[in-house]
Parts: C-alpha cells; structure tokens; sequence
C-alpha cells in the first residue's frame, strides 16, 4: 500500500499529506495543552495487576483483562509516558485505518475525503480525551480502529500473513475490555454463516473458529476474575429496576424481588457502603446472581431484541453505567471539557480542551450512525463479514462499486463501536 505513493501524482499526494500533517500538529498541540494525566480508583487496579508476574493467574484472569495491565508493565507503571504510547498509538492506528479507508475506495476524488473524514471523526473530544487517562478506554479504541484497518487490509486481498495480523489486534482488543468478547462473537457468528453457506468462502471459518475461542478464553477469564458482577448490578440498578416489566422478567427467572432489593433502583453497585455486596438482606439475591444472573440477562437481551438494539443508542449522554459513575458532572465541573458528554467530563485530565466544535459534531456523528444502522443494516453486515464484491453486487442493485460500498459501509463499525464504549 505505501509502495504505491511514489506512484501518486503531486497533486493528488499533496490531498493526503496536508490532512495528515495538519491531523499531526492538532494532535501534538493537544499533548502539550494537557497538564497532567489523570487517574481514577480504576487505575490502582490496572497498576496492581502490573505488579503481578506474567506467570500469575491473578495477571490472566484478575479484575481487569490482560491487553492493558501488560502494556502497563512494559511501561514500568510510568503515567507520563503511558499516556504518550497512548496517543502514539491512537495516532497511528487511526491514520492506518484512514489509509485502509482510502485504498479501498474505488472514485479516486473520494479518496482524499474518505481519508480526511477517518482522521477528522478520530479527533473527537470522546476519543482523544482517554489518551491521558488512566484506564482502558485508549488502548480499546485504538485497537478497534486497527482491527478495523486490518480487516480492510484483508478484504482487500486476502492473505495468511494478513490473518495473523488480523488475530494478534484480534486477541489484544479483546482482552482490553471485556464488551469486546462479545463484539467478536457476533463477528465470529456471522463468518461462521458466510463460511458454512458459501464454499468458495470457507477459510472463513478458520477466523470463525479463532474468534469464538477468542471470546471462549475472555469468558473464561471475566467469570474467574468476577469481572462481569460490578457492571452486572449497576445495569440492574439502572436500567431493569427502574422498570417494572423488566423486573417481573427477571423474578419469573428467579431473583428474589424484596424490598431491599428494591432500594437499590436508580443507584450504583458501590452506593450506600457498597450494600449490593454486603446488606445481609440481599444474600438471597447475591446467591441467585453468582448462580443465575448471567445466564438469565442474556436471555433477557435476546428475547428483547429492539432494546438490545435501540437502548445503546437512544441517548449516547446516559451515565456510563460500566463505569459506575457515582453522578454525572456538573456544569461547573465541566468547564475544562465543556464539549464533552456530562458523564465522561469528569475523567478529561487537567488542561483539556477538544480540538472540534463537540456539540454539532456529535450531533452529526449521532445521526449518520443511526441512519446507516436502521436503513443499512443488512449491507452492514455483509461489510463486516468481507464478502466479495461479486456477493455484494449481487445483493445491492444500487452499487456500481461494490468495493466502495463495502468501504463507506465497513467504516461504520468504528462509529458506533467508539461511541458505544464511551458513553
């Protein structure tokens, strides 16, 4: 793909360096505004798990996934320059999948302009924030973006070396948030199908089976860890409590509905002294989630498809349940990050500032990412699974450029995936 440069006119090269260098400088700028890194409670987790020895199963399978913690160590547990292998690495994982982006776009005039908008949407104040703080959320985003990059890279012609491309960022992203175990399932389910239904397109299973063992191992590990009960009460707290047929679902599944499970609506894992995890009035219901909570709220997410569906994207400034905000932020806490989410504008580390105009962008972001997920959701699935451009031709009438197609559509995923793991 780079060789190929030397090939571009000056004119036409001069659309891709002007956006990258000025991509470049904004981001540098913003490194130099911040005055600190911040850290949460969180962090202390992430750096302890650093402290274990790789041959640990307390590393493997602690209260957080390894990808993050072993990064911390190779970095010696050094903030300063965490955050700057943090930017580094947003960098360039989003200047790559602008590249990916780009090469795979068939109308040479919206090359450019698929380039500049990848790198445009990366400076959003809810992707580059995380860069200096302290937690997973940078290391995750950037390695969707470069798993996404890499999938463009290996529709593009597929290759073994590619594929282990694809599985090493694979297996990273996965364990640096436990939500992406899920994400790779429903991809591996997906290239399972392409795989069994097309024979022409069976090595595709190859990537299933890995996927699913993917997930398998990250399953494995968050149920050892107990990674999933924190986030588990608080979804409950916020969002099955509050309503009543949610809560019956729930009590024909088994939990004990008392009334002192009942206080805990609208509040979090960690409020009142942490009495989800010690109000002796609430053991019968600790022995029902270790046993059965799980299992029953995915069968909940599956018997209610358009809330698994709608409630992730109803309103991107609910609080950030996964994170156990005690309280969204106030507007006078906000004013370093004024563009921010209310939620998320209390992690921005001193000295932030975004670099876009927040609120319209979002606007915007928001609106293209529901339009392409109600109007598209069939043709996004075909990207996703990098069927060939014959398939999608076939299927899509209205495309003379499938791989253009399968480019504008592919990219999707980096929208809703950013926006989802932030907010």
């Amino acid at each position: 793909m780079i060789h190929k440069l030397g090939k571009i006119e000056p004119l036409n090269l001069a659309l891709y360096v002007a956006p990258l260098l000025a991509y470049l400088s904004l981001r540098i700028i913003e490194m130099f505004a911040i005055q600190e890194v911040q850290t949460t409670a969180d962090t202390n987790v992430y750096t302890e798990l650093a402290s274990q020895p790789l041959w640990s199963s307390a590393f493997w399978s602690g209260l957080r996934p390894f990808t993050v913690p072993l990064v911390y160590k190779l970095l010696g547990n050094n903030f300063q320059l965490i955050a700057i292998v943090q930017s580094a690495l947003s960098v360039l994982s989003w200047s790559l999948l602008a590249v990916c982006v780009a090469s795979l776009v068939q109308l040479r005039w919206l090359r450019p302009i698929a380039f500049a908008t990848i790198l445009v949407f990366s400076m959003s104040a809810e992707i580059v924030m995380w860069d200096w703080v302290m937690l997973g959320e940078s290391i995750s985003l950037s390695l969707l973006a470069l798993f996404i990059a890499s999938w463009l890279w290996l529709i593009k012609e597929w290759r073994w070396r590619k594929v282990w491309v694809v599985v090493i960022v694979g297996i990273l992203w996965v364990f640096a948030r436990d939500p992406n175990g899920w994400a790779i399932l429903m991809v591996a389910g997906v290239l399972a199908l392409v795989g069994g239904v097309w024979r022409t397109h069976r090595r595709y299973l190859v990537l299933a089976v890995i996927f699913i063992a993917f997930f398998a191992a990250s399953n494995a590990s968050s149920n050892l860890g107990e990674r999933w009960v924190f986030p588990f009460k608080n979804v409950l707290a916020q969002r099955i409590l509050p309503v009543s047929d949610r809560t019956v679902y729930f009590a024909e599944h088994g939990m004990p509905v008392t009334p002192a499970l009942m206080e805990r609506s609208n509040k979090w894992a960690s409020s009142d002294e942490w009495a989800f995890y010690n109000d002796p009035a609430l053991e019968e219901f600790r022995e029902w989630l270790y046993k059965s909570g799980k299992l029953t709220y995915i069968r909940f997410l599956l018997s209610n498809p358009s809330y698994t569906i709608q409630e992730p994207l109803r309103n991107n400034q609910n609080p950030d349940i996964e994170a156990g905000s005690l309280a969204a932020s106030s507007a006078s806490n906000l004013s370093p990050a004024a563009g921010l989410a209310s939620n998320l504008g209390e992690y921005a580390p001193t000295g932030f500032l975004p670099i876009l105009p927040e609120p319209p962008l979002r606007a915007f972001q928001w609106t293209l990412v529901k339009g392409i997920i109600v109007s598209h959701v069939a043709i996004l699935t075909i990207a996703v699974l990098a069927w060939p451009a014959q398939t999608i031709n076939k299927i899509v009438t209205y495309s003379r450029r499938p791989k253009l197609l399968l480019c504008s559509q592919h990219s999707s995923p980096a929208f809703v995936f950013c926006n989802l793991e932030t907010g």
